[in-house]
């Protein structure tokens, strides 16, 4: 899909990327660069960037590397502006799904398995500093041992615009995603060893201060002009395993943005902005996912969600009119929730089907942990499992205090498919936050979501993660090229010699990896109802997510009773277990299994779930006695004090 164009930035983009041959690119290219350049920094940044994604190449082939030797290696046989995706697979549970994603998504024309035979990746800081550097070296078409001062000079000699630069930390497991990135926008990559001293999960006030000063001195390094928005560095990505938040002081409860505070000059940031940023986060395969999403998918669908009222102030962030905007400017799809339809009831429904759009927008009131809508509140374990790799823009507050954790709001949105997300680390105030229609704007007229997330005024508390140039508008042109690897294995054949092998646990694995979800489901079906004694755990574990993308909720609830013991007991599968639950809790079998098997650490909300659907079926007085037997088990004072009031409504007849 191409957006329509009809924004004044974005009429250089169509040009650059029909244009043909090579030199009348170039030249048209450079035309488009100087149009942007009487723009203002932020769109002007984001016409930077997203000319540079789409003049790339793009071989329509997924490669999913089986080591972090082979991802570096792949990574670095990219040859200038022709690519190709590469994933890594750490073979956990979230990680297929994140392959999955990415492959429905992309639409490559084959996926296929790489493994390179070459060392293993080090775990000394300086030898995987020089294995990085060199990926980058050779993907720029420079030998591995290149400076630094050569990657500028091979960016400028290929006739690319300068639009930032990564950051990294070579011991950090987020080398993966700023190699990528690096390689793929044309940045310079610059090393900075990130700070040790943390309290109260952040950086302390002269660790995040001695940190933004290092990204300072590193873009001098460079040679390239920085000082100021409208030079040659106007992006940082930064590369750390560290928090995404500085805390000011001793305090335990004041807390500033990472990514707000580096990019600013002065003491504490009190200074000129020169920069937007934003922080890669999470495991190898995380970042490398959040790399390739934004340099190789293109986001033309949206889903909106408002739980907020519909008066002031509240109606500046209305979602109906973020999508309009979307809708005006070619969105394929937009799908927008709003005032009087913004309940939890109405969410779980969504959410029970997956989320099938490039971004999402969120308006809810919470912590950490809840949101609350009108009427309801929600848990961590209510975001929605997505089928698509997506951008997620939350206006709630605490949604990024501790990403880290799964049983937070930003925590399960990142492991169940966000590339991308804006959120808050603490209690910023609604005005802090871009109104979602402004945001909504901002990214349809050009501005890189690193900017477009942004207001003035000093660092505050809203964090930016993943790629600070990710733009809407088209990814590339495909073109027909050998790929540039080696002893490659093709996923589909893999997977039918499973089917032959009658190993169905692993031909469903690949088959979904594989972008080929309904054939993965209709197999794991037939052998659920006809071959129920082949149906064995690693085929349940696989099936799991595929039935229930596939609508197939009672069969994905079945398949969980078929998990291994331990399987049962993580996370993941629980979450699955209670999306698809939801849509046939009428069936006793299923509120059993919901019953035995809570989501921590909200065991109290899902019982009283459970206990309002026994309710619905039976008598209130039979749930309450249920939710009886929970509170005896229950020490919490806020979760004992949910489960009387439970019991209170559900035994005088009171509806959920």
């Amino acid at each position: 899909m191409r957006l329509l164009l009809t924004i004044a930035a974005w009429t250089c983009l169509a040009a650059a990327a029909d244009a043909q041959p090579a030199e009348p690119a170039r030249q048209t290219l450079q035309e488009a660069l100087a149009r942007a350049d009487a723009l203002a920094p932020e769109r002007r940044l984001g016409v930077r960037a997203s000319l540079l994604r789409q003049t790339q190449q793009v071989i329509p082939v997924v490669v999913i590397a089986e080591d972090e030797a082979s991802y570096a290696e792949a990574i670095a046989s990219w040859r200038g502006v022709q690519r190709f995706p590469v994933l890594l697979d750490d073979f956990t549970p979230e990680c297929r799904e994140d392959i999955a994603r990415f492959v429905r998504g992309f639409q490559p024309e084959r996926v296929v398995r790489y493994h390179s035979g070459g060392a293993p990746w080090p775990g000394v800081p300086d030898a995987r500093e020089e294995r990085m550097r060199g990926a980058v070296n050779r993907a720029l078409g420079l030998s591995a041992d290149a400076g630094s001062d050569d990657q500028v000079d091979a960016i400028r000699r290929s006739g690319a615009v300068f639009t930032g630069m990564v950051v990294a930390d070579p011991a950090s497991s987020t080398w993966t995603g700023a190699v990528a990135l690096a390689a793929g926008r044309l940045q310079p990559l610059v090393f900075v060893g990130a700070p040790e001293t943390v309290r109260f999960g952040a950086y302390v006030e002269s660790a995040g201060e001695g940190l933004a000063r290092s990204v300072e001195r590193a873009a001098a390094r460079t040679g390239l002009r920085w000082g100021e928005l409208g030079d040659d560095i106007d992006a940082v990505t930064m590369a750390f395993d560290g928090p995404i938040r500085i805390a000011r002081g001793d305090k335990s409860n004041d807390f500033l943005a990472l990514t707000d505070r580096v990019g600013r000059l002065g003491d504490n940031g009190n200074g000129a902005r020169w920069a937007w940023a934003s922080q890669l986060f999470g495991s190898p395969a995380q970042c490398a996912y959040q790399a390739m999403c934004a340099l190789f998918l293109e986001i033309d669908s949206a889903w909106i969600f408002d739980g907020y009222p519909t008066e002031p102030p509240w109606d500046n962030w209305d979602g109906t009119r973020a999508g309009d905007t979307l809708e005006r400017v070619g969105f394929r799809d937009v799908t927008v929730i709003d005032d009087p339809l913004g309940g939890l009831r109405t969410w779980r429904q969504a959410a029970s089907r997956g989320i099938a759009a490039d971004m999402l927008l969120i308006n809810t009131k919470g912590m950490r942990d809840t949101f609350q809508l009108a009427p309801g509140q929600g848990y961590a374990g209510d975001m929605p499992l997505l089928e698509h790799p997506a951008l997620v823009h939350m206006v709630h507050s605490f949604s990024l205090a501790t990403p880290w954790h799964r049983w937070t709001i930003g925590g399960r949105l990142l492991v169940n498919g966000a590339y991308g997300y804006v959120g808050s680390v603490h209690e910023p105030g609604l005005g802090a936050f871009v109104p979602t229609p402004v945001f909504a704007a901002r990214m349809a007229s050009g501005f890189p979501v690193g900017a477009a997330a942004r207001i003035s005024g000093e660092p505050w508390r809203i964090a930016v993660l993943g790629d600070a140039l990710l733009t809407l508008g088209p990814a590339g042109r495909r073109v027909e090229a050998e790929l540039p690897l080696a002893d490659v294995e093709d996923i589909e054949e893999e997977a039918r010699a499973a089917v032959r092998d009658r190993n169905f646990g692993r031909a469903v694995t690949l088959l979904a990896m594989s972008g080929r979800d309904s054939d993965a489901a209709r197999l794991a079906s037939a052998v659920l109802d006809d071959a129920p004694e082949a149906f064995d755990e690693p085929l349940a574990a696989a099936a799991m997510p595929v039935l229930l993308r596939a609508g197939r909720h009672e069969e994905a609830a079945r398949a969980f009773r078929m998990l291994s013991a331990q399987d049962k007991l993580y996370g993941f599968y629980r979450d699955v277990l209670w999306h698809a639950g939801r849509s046939v809790i009428g069936d006793v079998a299923i509120e059993a299994l919901l019953r035995d098997h809570p989501r921590e650490p909200q065991e109290v909300r899902d019982a009283i779930e459970v206990a309002e659907a026994m309710a619905a079926r039976t008598s209130g007085t039979e749930a309450a006695a249920y939710l009886e037997r929970v509170l005896d088990d229950t020490e919490g004072k806020r979760e004992q004090r949910a489960l009387r009031d439970a019991i209170t409504r559900l035994a005088t007849g009171g509806r959920p």
